[in-house]
């Protein structure tokens, strides 16, 4: 399965490995921060035209100048098993940039997940917490409600990850490179 997803920066990083380890510490979980960088995706999908990937990217990269984005707050995904994540709030730019990474990326993959369609998607960063139940989610609340989860991020990159790999693996990543108006 690979993505194409926004990568992070180290600030936001730095805050979630320091929020992974202290949930951690209180549940009893492990968490992988240390090996993957926190990202927002946009779109999922088995299989690519390995050929045609990167120009697609390229083409996308250069067809976007880098915007602000706004975190709304924790949110919690119940369906099969719990996952937390940060909300984003879905802006005009965001939406639109969402939607052109789906019509663009659906002519060369198949089998995407409806939940990247552009009316489904929900943008978020997922905190990952392997292990997360119903009850390990209960003592990570108490330990989550004083955090403050508004953040203005900037998108100034695109990437391909491998997002199964043990390690999550960037194949490409290019930074949007339009210039601003």
């Amino acid at each position: 399965m690979h993505g194409i997803v926004s990568l992070l920066d180290g600030t936001i990083d730095h805050s979630l490995q320091k929020l992974g380890a202290e949930l951690c510490a209180a549940t009893g979980l492990t968490h992988r921060f240390k090996t993957i960088r926190p990202y927002i995706p946009y779109y999922v999908s088995c299989t690519y035209n390995w050929e045609q990937l990167e120009r697609y990217l390229h083409e996308c990269a250069s067809s976007h100048s880098a915007f602000v984005i706004q975190t709304a707050g924790l949110c919690i995904f119940a369906d099969p098993t719990p996952c937390l994540s940060i909300a984003i709030v879905r802006s005009p730019q965001l939406a639109r940039f969402q939607q052109c990474l789906w019509k663009t990326f659906l002519r060369i993959s198949e089998y995407p997940p409806l939940d990247y369609h552009p009316e489904h998607w929900i943008p978020r960063i997922e905190i990952p917490l392997p292990g997360l139940d119903e009850d390990k989610l209960a003592r990570v609340l108490p330990c989550i409600t004083k955090q403050n989860f508004r953040w203005e991020l900037e998108i100034a990159h695109i990437a391909v990850l491998d997002i199964e790999a043990p390690e999550l693996k960037v194949l490409f990543q290019l930074p949007l490179q339009r210039p601003v108006e």
